[in-house]
């Protein structure tokens, strides 16, 4: 009998940790999804309020990605999300970094200890790294491949007292950078 409760107890744990890993994950790319981005974003900013240490983060977002799905179809869509999100992953894999599928085809990478010169020189870094995957974009107007448009923002303990301003300024930087043509880093 106390082998069975002792295998049951285990099943059980085993379980749960399954199951906190499945609510913390995007289903579809494996990375964290939005819950555990802000469970995460929130440390992390008190955390560089407190030492003073940089904080960056970039806002990804593949661009016409509509069109991509509505020329491919969803399942060919899926697959080319998969395939950012490994090239995200790759790109941002040290210690402390956080990718995250925050909704659809956007994307957002925390970057503890990092400022934006070192998260601008990332940023390209990804960009090149999915041009050399050449994803077929044909109905894009902005390239032959799948892109991303990208903003950064790096936390400013002067003017920015919660982490949804550092949010909102990397999403207008992302839309600085769709604004200017797609497939680019603005800041």
């Amino acid at each position: 009998l106390a082998e069975l409760v002792e295998a049951r107890t285990t099943e059980l744990s085993t379980a749960n940790r399954r199951l906190e890993e499945l609510s913390r994950s995007d289903p579809l790319t494996g990375l964290a999804n939005r819950r555990h981005f802000d469970e995460l974003k929130d440390i992390e900013f008190r955390r560089a309020l407190r030492l003073g240490h940089p904080l960056s983060v970039l806002m990804c977002d593949l661009d016409c990605f509509k069109l991509y799905n509505d020329t491919y179809g969803h399942a060919l869509g899926d697959q080319c999300l998969q395939a950012v999100a490994t090239t995200l992953s790759r790109v941002f894999a040290r210690a402390g970094e956080l990718v995250a599928r925050i909704g659809g085809e956007e994307f957002a990478v925390l970057l503890p200890g990092a400022d934006v010169l070192a998260a601008r020189t990332a940023a390209e870094w990804l960009r090149q790294e999915l041009a050399v995957l050449a994803i077929d974009h044909s109905s894009s107007p902005v390239a032959a491949y799948v892109t991303l448009s990208i903003g950064i923002a790096q936390f400013e303990p002067e003017t920015m007292d919660h982490f949804d301003l550092l949010m909102l300024r990397a999403d207008q930087a992302l839309y600085r950078a769709k604004h200017l043509g797609r497939d680019r880093v603005a800041v």
